[in-house]
């Protein structure tokens, strides 16, 4: 899976087709045992970040979409054999984030640098006033043993 620019994940995961060359993903379970009960999302939960992929799943360009390949193999084969062997069959699904004609306008603004400059900006202020008003100017701190 992909989205062709800060995201290349990946997983591998056999299953032992019916006699009909079907895997149900609702009730098979995988034959190498990386999970236990019947889960048609687990291709995607097992899904590791790739070489030079971002660690944390976080797309970085929305319109672009999220490509997922789908590959089947003859045999049970590792991650770095699925790079050089060629699949028996493949496919490649489109996963748009935002529908035709929808635009994205990005917005930064440092919400929380603009609050806490607020706030000091008001408490100070508020003291500074209340400090030239005020006829004492002494702070007494009193402890309890």
């Amino acid at each position: 899976m992909t989205n062709k620019t800060n995201l290349n994940y990946a997983s591998v995961t056999h299953f032992q087709a019916d006699s009909s060359g079907v895997v149900d993903l609702s009730e098979a379970l995988p034959s190498c045992k990386s999970y236990a009960q019947p889960d048609p999302m687990a291709i995607y939960w097992t899904m590791k970040p790739q070489e030079g992929s971002d660690e944390r799943f976080w797309a970085l360009n929305i319109p672009n979409g999220l490509f997922c390949t789908y590959e089947v193999f003859q045999d049970h084969l590792s991650m770095d054999q699925t790079k050089v062997v060629q699949p028996l069959v493949s496919d490649e699904v489109k996963k748009d984030y935002m529908g035709p004609g929808v635009t994205r306008e990005e917005i930064r603004v440092r919400v929380v640098e603009y609050f806490i400059e607020r706030v000091f900006h008001i408490f100070f202020h508020r003291m500074a006033e209340w400090l030239e008003h005020s006829t004492c100017h002494q702070v007494r701190v009193h402890t309890r043993r």
